[in-house]
């Protein structure tokens, strides 16, 4: 019996790598897919403006899969503790950009002339999306709330803040203790959100900057009936492939 637990202490501690430096610095950059669902799809979309109700049919696709670039910086051991702080930075629609940090263990595992590195981590983050209802083009200068005059396209949206839990793991390929190519799975769980809010956004705007919002003269509705709910959330998965440098350095004592 012990002839066999020091066996498996033997072929275990042989699969990790012992030729990685203790510690080191690391820039990330990857590319993926972000969560985004919504429980309703087709909603009346109207303006209250000076007792004038400007109604507009709105889709919200819920097969609509936002893209995202992933930019991090990391520091840690190759074999223990590890951080990182990331931005999360939107491509197209629908638009999530975000700001977090999170905590992981690494475990390296020698594969000859380069390593394998897996971190297992959770971590939060927070940020802000947007997603794209209405696009209306006002030919002859309009007045609005009172107080914005728009002559030309605006865009209509729905806008959420939300601070969001994550937990997941990186896979890297570590080449030459230099470089590395990831995959990346994260699952994002809201924690807190604000109310959605309805966002005006247009260089047409004649004001003091060309992003207004309003929530109490705009109303969401479906059959006739007035929606309150979130309509838009940002909990699931969160998947990337990419590209990491690291530079080999003696953080800790």
């Amino acid at each position: 019996m012990y002839k066999n637990i020091i066996f498996f202490i033997v072929i275990s501690t042989s699969l990790f790598s012992q030729d990685l430096t203790d510690s080191y610095l690391n820039f990330g950059l990857a590319y993926g897919i972000r969560p985004f669902s919504s429980e309703i799809s087709n909603v009346d979309f109207s303006i209250n403006n000076n007792g004038i109700v400007e109604s507009y049919p709105a889709d919200i696709n819920d097969d609509d899969t936002p893209k995202g670039l992933n930019i991090s910086l990391g520091f840690g051991r190759y074999r223990g503790v590890s951080h990182q702080l990331f931005f999360d930075l939107p491509l197209g629609q629908p638009q999530l950009s975000k700001f977090g940090y999170n905590i992981g263990y690494n475990m390296a595992v020698d594969l000859g002339n380069q390593d394998l590195l897996i971190r297992p981590s959770i971590g939060i983050s927070t940020g802000g999306g947007t997603y794209d209802l209405v696009n209306q083009d006002y030919n002859a200068t309009a007045l609005v709330f009172d107080t914005l005059n728009i002559l030309g396209p605006v865009t209509y949206a729905l806008k959420r803040n939300v601070i969001s839990l994550s937990t997941g793991a990186e896979i890297s390929y570590l080449i030459n203790q230099n470089y590395a190519i990831q995959f990346q799975f994260h699952y994002d769980l809201e924690m807190f959100n604000s109310a959605q809010k309805i966002n005006i956004d247009s260089n047409a705007l004649e004001g003091p900057s060309p992003s207004y919002i309003f929530s109490d003269q705009i109303n969401l509705s479906q059959n006739g009936t007035l929606i309150n709910d979130k309509i838009i959330k940002y909990s699931g998965a969160r998947i990337s492939i990419g590209i990491s440098q690291y530079i080999n350095k003696q953080l800790f004592n």
